[in-house]
């Protein structure tokens, strides 16, 4: 995906859901030094393990 046409990454991101595209999501901004002083947060609406969930 490409970078927005910005000089500075954002200050903040929210990531909503904590599945396996979250999760992945995450970590992959989390790995890129364009992000590495953005606060990446990742909020689901049950507590871990989810009782729906899936391996």
């Amino acid at each position: 995906m490409p970078r927005p046409n910005t000089s500075s990454p954002p200050r903040s991101i929210l990531l909503v859901g904590s599945g396996v595209f979250g999760l992945s999501t995450a970590a992959t901004l989390a790995a890129d030094p364009f992000y590495e002083h953005t606060s990446i947060t990742v909020v689901d609406r049950s507590t871990f393990p989810a009782a729906d969930g899936a391996s």
